[in-house]
């Protein structure tokens, strides 16, 4: 077996893992337990300042998914199949079911498709 690299630290992988659970409090009393005695590797200290002061929030509503994509998306796919409609004619019966433009539908069948194939 290797052995560790000199620059391995326990106890920031052990605060690692416990911020990756939402164990936040537990990730903060591991930091802070090691700089209290003074031998906090650089990595540790890095983590312990990205607990202090974390990155930046973007600006703007946050990115949501599209409304009904399910609802959307399951209708769309049986449209084309079942009763053989082409692309833009499914879109436009949806959009006037749903009280969408035909851009909004095509977005929401996007979504549907990438959601299923990831999936799979």
């Amino acid at each position: 077996m290797a052995p560790l690299p000199k620059t391995f630290d326990c106890y920031a992988v052990e605060a690692r893992g416990a911020l990756a659970e939402g164990r936040t409090q537990d990730a903060i009393t591991i930091v802070v337990e090691r700089l209290r005695t003074g031998t906090a590797s650089a990595e540790l200290q890095a983590l312990a300042a990205r607990l202090l002061r974390p990155p930046k929030k973007g600006r703007g509503k946050p990115k949501s998914d599209p409304s009904h994509w399910f609802e959307i998306g399951t209708e769309f796919e049986d449209q084309m199949s079942r009763m053989g409609l082409s692309y833009e004619e499914a879109a436009a019966a949806l959009a006037k079911k749903f009280g969408y433009s035909e851009r909004q539908i095509g977005v929401a069948v996007r979504y549907f498709r990438d959601r299923m194939s990831d999936a799979e």
